[in-house]
């Protein structure tokens, strides 16, 4: 169920990477394309060697075989038209040739995409300066009132566009000065105002950012000095009013006074902004928003369960959990996980043929397998959940964790008989955990502790072992964090009202 991915055994076979192959194995067929027209221009490349390269690597090994010692022997064969004979690894120099050849296509894959980031950015940072330089007025005027045209045309103001708007507005004084003229006071007005909005939603942005990553991991000390310090910049009218801004020190006072009432009020003001900001902008505040809710959650105010659940509901009929055409996977799961929590499951199993096709293609089956998986273990039909489960490939750790979990819930439930098999899974799974380097000590705490008590329950009620319920939930009770408690108190319960 769990094996290496592609690029793990790459990394365990070969202890440094080809880049250039790990870069090039996320192009598509059409970047791969595109790619192909650059190195084959004699402006961007003259060595036919990384032509051949390129084409070799397309034909038989991106995303088909692993980089290893024989291929390599094959590859170079191909790019250099050498046929003399071989031993079992290249050469030293024949590997640090292959290696240069590499490393130019990776370079010129760099190029690339620089290109293609070109090609949906605006460009004028670049151009407008050389125009200037060139004296080339008509031209740069033309540019000038284009550009500006469509940023004033802009329904919803990003960070993005106040840069934009800073570097025109700087572009203009730099011009006017350069021939010997002077700027107007409305020019570095403007070049001010954009300049200062830039750097408060920047400076809210890394504020907001870092209590966050505090707020999840808790590991250092929260210096609010810098945040006071621009407190007077953000009340001036110009700025106060601003639709980012409030939403921004809404999304601020949540994380620091950590009310319930922060929290409404930043629902209140989303709703009311939204239409005065982008779609990708109103994302990123929900899922801040989501976040806290899980915070909450984890903290012990289990009431704000309900309130993510119906964050998530807004989100998904705003079309807000598609991102890129992409969905959001560990939202996706949350949603439908808290859905079931509430015998929602017309919705939920609605989710997931309207996101399937927004999941990315390595990992569809694996993720739906889950979520269907979730669906029937929370209807109680644990023979059909063991069943998508245990179809279940790798994914992430959160996701691996959850279906291992669910398959250990889903064999507790479901087994009439004690047997050690149950039991070796129990205890397979309780070293996992103990051994796993990538969970921080109090979740591997919380997965074992978890692993204790249900082996404990097992035993229990196949009546094995002389120890009492009475001392298990003790036990439990005692637990600083067990990472399914309630589900444990559940099953506790279950067992006290079928022994009175």
């Amino acid at each position: 169920m769990f094996k290496l991915n592609r690029t793990e055994k790459n990394k365990t076979e070969n202890n440094r990477p080809f880049l250039c192959i790990v870069l090039l194995s996320t192009f598509s067929t059409k970047e791969l394309g595109g790619l192909y027209e650059i190195i084959n221009c004699k402006y961007f490349n003259t060595d036919k060697y990384v032509i051949r390269l390129l084409n070799c690597l397309i034909k038989s090994i991106l995303n088909k075989r692993l980089f290893n010692n024989e291929v390599q022997i094959q590859v170079y064969k191909k790019v250099f038209e050498d046929d003399s004979s071989f031993t079992k690894v290249l050469s030293k120099k024949q590997k640090s040739l292959l290696s240069a050849k590499m490393n130019l296509l990776l370079r010129l894959a760099e190029k690339f995409l620089t290109i293609e980031a070109l090609k949906n950015n605006n460009y004028t940072e670049l151009l407008f300066p050389q125009l200037i330089k060139r004296q080339q007025v008509m031209l740069l005027n033309r540019h000038k009132k284009r550009l500006k045209k469509d940023l004033e045309n802009e329904v919803n103001k990003s960070i993005k566009h106040h840069y934009s708007n800073f570097k025109i507005a700087s572009l203009v004084v730099d011009h006017i000065l350069s021939i010997n003229k002077l700027p107007e006071l409305t020019d570095f007005a403007n070049q001010e105002y954009h300049l200062d909005i830039y750097y408060l939603l920047n400076k809210l942005v890394l504020h907001l950012r870092l209590l966050s990553l505090n707020q999840v991991q808790n590991k250092f000390e929260y210096d609010y000095t810098a945040l006071h310090s621009i407190k007077k910049l953000l009340e001036l009218p110009q700025y106060a009013m601003h639709p980012l801004i409030i939403i921004y020190k809404a999304n601020l006072n949540v994380l620091i006074e950590n009310s319930s009432e922060t929290y409404t009020n930043l629902l209140l003001i989303l709703h009311e902004q939204e239409s005065k900001i982008s779609i990708d902008i109103l994302r990123v505040f929900y899922t801040i928003a989501a976040n806290y809710c899980i915070y909450q959650i984890r903290s012990g105010n289990k009431s704000y369960n309900k309130n993510i659940y119906e964050l998530y509901k807004i989100m998904h009929h705003k079309n807000l959990l598609i991102d890129n055409e992409i969905v959001d996977i560990q939202i996706l799961k949350n949603f439908i996980t808290s859905g079931c929590r509430y015998n929602e499951f017309k919705l939920v199993k609605s989710l997931i043929p309207h996101y399937e096709n927004f999941l990315p293609k390595s990992i569809k089956d694996s993720v739906c397998n889950i979520l269907w998986g979730i669906i029937a273990f929370h209807l109680k039909k644990y023979d059909a959940a063991h069943h998508y489960l245990v179809k279940v490939k790798p994914v992430n750790l959160n996701y691996d964790i959850n279906a291992r979990v669910l398959i250990l819930r889903c064999l507790y439930e479901r087994e009439v008989n004690y047997n050690e098999y149950t039991m070796t899974a129990f205890r397979s799974a309780e070293k996992f955990f103990l051994h796993n380097k990538q969970l921080s000590k109090t979740h591997k705490k919380g997965y074992i502790n978890f692993i204790k008590i249900l082996i404990a329950l097992f035993r229990y009620r196949h009546q094995v072992g002389s120890k009492k319920l009475e001392n298990i939930e003790e036990q439990l009770d005692k637990q600083n964090i067990n990472n399914h408690f309630l589900w444990l108190k559940e099953k506790i319960e279950e067992l006290k009202s079928k022994s009175n």
